[in-house]
């Protein structure tokens, strides 16, 4: 006598970092996530599965895949989900130095003649990327020295002004 085991392979649940979702569906997460949890329930409980993408995510779409084999092992389903990880809107900055120091309430003493700055720039971000002005051909009295920093989105800016006295 031979009993063929069962051909079902739907799903009773899918879900995404506690979220319900179905095949097909994509699943926007934060910027920077590199891993989700995934739960799985098959409708046969005699079903196994095999989930793959939920970790080492990168920035864009990632494939979520769910293979559900029979218990015949012999019927398999494929799910995805499109894991979809935003670029980052972050254009803050850990700091800015000007010739080694720090400025205090965006004002900086310099010595008198001095003509250019060197600015060192520490994004939060480090996929943030920035812009110097003002840093060359200063004059006597007030100079403003701006950085404008640019978020991995390519569309959030944020502007550091510093007043630089010579």
């Amino acid at each position: 006598l031979i009993v063929q085991g069962g051909t079902d392979t739907s799903l009773a649940m899918l879900q995404v970092n506690g979220e319900t979702v179905q095949d097909g569906d994509q699943v926007m997460l934060a910027p920077k996530t590199e891993a989700v949890e995934v739960n799985v329930e098959t409708t046969d409980p005699n079903a196994t599965f095999e989930v793959t993408g939920a970790d080492n995510l990168i920035q864009g779409s990632n494939d979520l895949v769910i293979t559900v084999t029979a218990e015949n092992e012999v019927d398999t389903a494929e799910y995805v989900v499109d894991l979809y990880v935003p670029l980052s809107a972050d254009a803050s900055v850990n700091s800015i130095t000007i010739d080694g120091m720090e400025p205090a309430d965006g004002v900086l003493v310099l010595p008198v003649g001095t003509t250019d700055v060197d600015v060192e720039v520490d994004t939060t971000d480090p996929d943030a990327t920035f812009v110097i002005e003002g840093d060359h051909n200063l004059m006597v009295g007030e100079n403003n020295l701006v950085v404008t920093v640019t978020a991995a989105d390519g569309e959030t800016t944020q502007e550091y002004t510093t007043t630089l006295i010579v």
